[in-house]
């Protein structure tokens, strides 16, 4: 067998061809193999022109039309003469009735006190109406905002006074007959009256709601008062009661309304209560500036006017 034929290389030496080959390959080992190309993503397809949208009609049913009842009230459920009872009220808030907003006591179940309405506070009030909770309708002053002077309060009038209280623009103003307008019996101008000329919430004969079962003024009727505890057991009513601690009863003693000390409604801003004060006009003075029960010459017309009546 012939051996393998000699390289020559540069240096002179000769080398065979095997161990070129073993050197090479050698060499080739520590090598790490080529790296495939990346791939490459397809190129998108051509741009089409977008087919057009059908809209299809919605199944949704939009809300119906309500029309007015023929008191021209929209919904008909608002109307308090459709929806009435036979007694001419709301069926839900009939005593009568006996509607589902009506408890035990006869009262409406949200402000009744005994069943400690969800608008009874803990202290036996209105929440809205509860200084110490700090209600909604109490203002800054402690008083109620709608009867408050100094925060104008929508029951003051321009003159300083209760809106109804006021001789000069309420209805303590004299009528043309010289009286009082809300106690003129020529004029008769009385709110809410009915057409036998008395209070229809007070009136028995058109059923008022505050007439009660045993045909009396529901607020002076002893039996109403002490079954709905209105009474106390002391024979008084209970939200005056010093013994019972009635609401109305203020930390001195006294009732909250007319105590000085706790700035009472009843007192006004010159000391003095608001029923008796000249300056605030106070109901209780008549026009010729005196009390009205101490006053001889009122006495004397209100004679005259009996006399002349019983003639």
């Amino acid at each position: 067998m012939a051996s393998a034929a000699a390289v020559v290389i540069p240096n002179g030496s000769l080398r065979d061809d095997d161990e070129v080959n073993a050197e090479r390959a050698q060499r080739g080992k520590g090598r790490r193999p080529a790296r495939p190309p990346p791939a490459r993503d397809p190129p998108p397809p051509p741009a089409r022109d977008p087919a057009p949208r059908v809209v299809k009609p919605s199944k949704k049913r939009g809300r119906p039309a309500v029309e007015p009842c023929p008191h021209g009230v929209r919904p008909r459920s608002r109307c308090g003469t459709c929806s009435a009872c036979p007694h001419g009220r709301r069926q839900r808030q009939c005593v009568d009735c006996g509607g589902a907003a009506i408890c035990v006591h006869r009262r409406v179940k949200y402000t009744c006190v005994d069943c400690g309405g969800a608008s009874v506070c803990e202290h036996g009030r209105q929440r809205y109406a509860c200084v110490e909770c700090g209600g909604a309708s109490i203002c800054v002053h402690a008083r109620k905002r709608s009867q408050c002077v100094e925060c104008g309060g929508v029951g003051i009038c321009e003159h300083g006074a209760m809106r109804h209280r006021c001789k000069e623009c309420g209805l303590g103003a004299p009528c043309v007959h010289g009286v009082e307008r809300r106690n003129c019996d020529t004029c008769g101008v009385i709110r809410g009256a009915c057409r036998h000329g008395v209070k229809r919430y007070f009136c028995v004969v058109c059923g008022g709601k505050g007439v009660c079962e045993h045909g009396l003024e529901r607020r002076r009727c002893e039996t109403c008062e002490r079954a709905g505890g209105a009474k106390c057991e002391h024979g008084r009513r209970r939200y005056f009661c010093k013994e019972c601690g009635g609401a109305g009863i203020c930390e001195h003693g006294r009732q909250r309304s007319t105590c000085k000390e706790c700035g009472g409604t009843g007192i006004c801003e010159h000391g003095r209560h608001r029923h008796h004060c000249k300056e605030c006009g106070g109901s209780g003075i008549c026009e010729h500036g005196k009390h009205r029960h101490h006053c001889k010459e009122c006495g004397a017309a209100k004679v005259l006017k009996q006399l002349t009546g019983a003639d």
